[in-house]
């Protein structure tokens, strides 16, 4: 199963705010902390399949096997 691509795309930062005031800024980091809540979702979402992958190359006896043309 490949990757979706969305979780694989670049986390966009917002421009920051004109003029950068104080009020802004605490609007701009609140956005910010979006973003990263966002990414950190995505690479939570990776982490989960490749999980799911690696328990799918495991074999009854419970050691790892290898997928053809890989090494350890």
């Amino acid at each position: 199963m490949p990757i979706p691509a969305e979780w694989l795309a670049d986390c966009l930062v917002p421009p920051a705010p004109e003029p950068f005031t104080f009020g802004a800024s605490v609007t701009y980091n609140l956005q910010l902390l979006a973003v990263i809540k966002n990414c950190n979702v995505d690479k939570a979402s990776i982490r989960r399949l490749e999980a799911r992958r690696q328990h799918e190359f495991t074999d009854m006896a419970g050691t790892p096997a290898v997928p053809a043309g890989k090494t350890k």
